[in-house]
């Protein structure tokens, strides 16, 4: 899962789907500033879900945020949509 979602650091045919995403992202973003002169704001979060138990963990914190259930996530939480599932 690692593998496909960040790559390896060897090469730019190893990105992942993450590094492979952001660049997408960016790339279109410049082409339509050059044309439009649109200003963009981007804003990024990434978590890993783990365990029986659902725990989170932002993987662009330093610290460790911890799970839903004890409160230590203030930014990284889950929510059950009805019609997507859980986000």
């Amino acid at each position: 899962k690692t593998y496909t979602m960040i790559g390896t650091d060897s090469s730019t045919q190893g990105l992942g789907i993450a590094p492979c995403a952001i660049s997408w992202l960016f790339k279109l973003i410049n082409e339509r500033k050059e044309k439009t002169g649109t200003r963009f704001s981007v804003r990024v979060s990434a978590v890993e879900i783990y365990g029986k138990d659902e725990s989170l963990q932002d993987l662009l914190s330093d610290v460790p945020t911890g799970s839903l259930q004890d409160g230590q996530s203030p930014g990284v939480y889950l929510r059950e949509d009805p019609i997507c599932g859980t986000q």
